[in-house]
């Protein structure tokens, strides 16, 4: 039997939570969306509502969320000024890691990412083209 992949989102509205819609209906059933960070109430609603996670725990820190669970990958699409503390919450977990851009609006933090990024030891993947998303293929 083929292992189910455990997916973090941090940020689960907007742009993380259809990126993690997406990979789960796209794997279907050797992806799913295990857990997310999201502190704000109404954001995690409407996530709900839209995306249908039905399984997934919440947590209100990424320290949290990885203390608590098995994940095999994160995707971080909170908002740009916490990417930083987000990755350094995750620290040496080493596993993969799609990180939303923009990285910061900092060029100081910017570079930190980058540092962070370097000396990480699994793959760190920024989200930043969306010209292959299919529904812009589509539309284009």
């Amino acid at each position: 039997m083929e292992k189910v992949l455990n997916i973090g989102i941090v940020g689960c509205y907007s742009r993380p939570g259809a990126v993690a819609n997406v990979m789960r209906l796209r794997c279907a059933g050797k992806a799913r969306i295990a857990a997310c960070v999201e502190p704000i109430d109404a954001s995690y609603e409407k996530a709900q509502k839209l995306y249908d996670f039905k399984d997934m725990n919440r947590y209100l820190t990424v320290e949290d969320m990885i203390a608590n669970e098995q994940l095999d990958g994160i995707i971080i699409g909170s908002p740009n000024a916490f990417h930083l503390q987000n990755l350094r919450s995750i620290g040496d977990l080493n596993i993969p890691i799609l990180l939303e851009k923009p990285l910061d609006a900092n060029w100081e933090n910017i570079c930190d990412v980058m540092r962070f990024c370097r000396n990480y030891k699994a793959p760190v993947l920024v989200g930043h083209c969306m010209r292959f998303a299919p529904i812009l293929v589509k539309a284009k």
